[in-house]
């Protein structure tokens, strides 16, 4: 056993090095994301219309899975797949912050009533809904300690407003006002009302612009707010659970609840996908994790996806998806269509096929 071991004390050390070097590659995180496929989601699974239309068949959502802060490993296995995106990790999101835990529930609830708003709208159907306010969905690493995610804030400095452009009006008016900001000291307090009480946010955190003026930041990120009186929508709806997240489902959501509200089905009898966020107008916006996205739209068996489009300097979603459509070979079967509304969404379906 003594003369085995002699002969083998190289290989046994090289391969006891090696089997360290594996688990701590394993072990050691580094600030990279990975992003990789996930699946679709039938949007009729999660939101149910009272509705006796045929609907040979579907419209989905599409997910990717994220690995955040992923291990040296993970990071050199992700460059061997072509599916796989590597992102730096946001130093200015704190995913691990308690505060943001609802963040992508909050998301997905506000795309779910957007879409059912929209789509009832233009199929003519009764729904009732009314503005809340603007809804906080993310808070990044700076925020002011006086807001969580899910608050909803209805008021600046004592004025209403009606859309988010306004709320941004009265909100730089009153972040910018000597009364609320000590410039010298380096700190602003605004009045607000937050959930329907009165209260004052406070923030020492300040930007510069690129002319050298310095502006306070209070750290997040909203949506506009709208609720539904359940009872007065007619075909009615019922919202199921589900394990998604995020806003990029509400293009399809959208479409999937106007097809249901409607003799004509949009679906063709095929598995229609897609991505991109929306507002009550039928304005479709643009989301993340695209590259990842087309490859879990192909390997599920999609026919049409849907991608949001804007012109742009820089790289768009449509841009990425193209990319990653060419990466998988281009294949005929699969087709990709960019939109920047519901209605171009809808006016594709209606015609496809002639």
């Amino acid at each position: 056993m003594k003369n085995f071991f002699k002969q083998k004390r190289v290989w046994i050390i090289i391969s006891l090095s090696f089997s360290l070097l594996l688990i701590l590659c394993s072990i050691i995180k580094i600030d990279y994301d990975i992003i990789t496929p996930g699946y679709i989601n039938k949007v009729e699974s999660v939101i149910e219309i009272e509705s006796d239309y045929k609907q040979l068949g579907s419209f989905n959502t599409t997910s990717v899975l994220v690995n955040e802060r992923c291990s040296v490993l993970q990071y050199l296995l992700a460059h061997l797949s072509k599916a796989s995106i590597i992102e730096e990790t946001s130093e200015i999101v704190d995913n691990s912050d308690i505060r943001n835990s609802n963040s992508g529930v909050i998301q997905k609830n506000v795309s779910i009533t957007n879409a059912i708003i929209c789509a009832y709208q233009e199929a003519g159907k009764t729904i009732d809904y009314q503005y809340e306010g603007i809804i906080v969905h993310t808070l990044y690493v700076y925020a002011t300690n006086d807001l969580n995610v899910g608050d909803i804030i209805s008021k600046i400095d004592g004025k209403s407003f009606s859309n988010s452009e306004e709320f941004m009006v009265l909100y730089n008016n009153a972040r910018l006002n000597p009364q609320y900001f000590d410039k010298e000291k380096q700190i602003c307090s605004i009045p607000v009302t937050v959930n329907g009480v009165d209260k004052v946010i406070t923030s020492n955190y300040m930007m510069t612009t690129s002319t050298g003026d310095i502006y306070p930041a209070f750290g997040f990120d909203y949506y506009d707010y709208h609720t539904i009186k359940e009872e007065s929508a007619s075909p009615s709806f019922t919202l199921n659970k589900s394990t998604t997240t995020g806003p990029s489902g509400g293009l399809m959501q959208t479409l999937a609840v106007f097809n249901a509200l409607t003799e004509f089905d949009y679906t063709h009898g095929l598995t229609i996908a897609g991505t991109g966020t929306i507002e009550i107008d039928g304005t479709v916006g643009v989301i993340g994790g695209m590259y990842s996205k087309i490859f879990t739209a192909y390997y599920s068996g999609v026919d049409i996806f849907f991608v949001p489009y804007y012109e742009s300097s820089s790289k768009t979603n449509y841009d990425v998806a193209m990319e990653a459509y060419r990466d998988l070979g281009s294949p005929s079967d699969f087709q990709i269509v960019p939109v920047q509304t519901f209605e171009e969404a809808l006016i594709f379906l209606k015609n496809y096929g002639g």
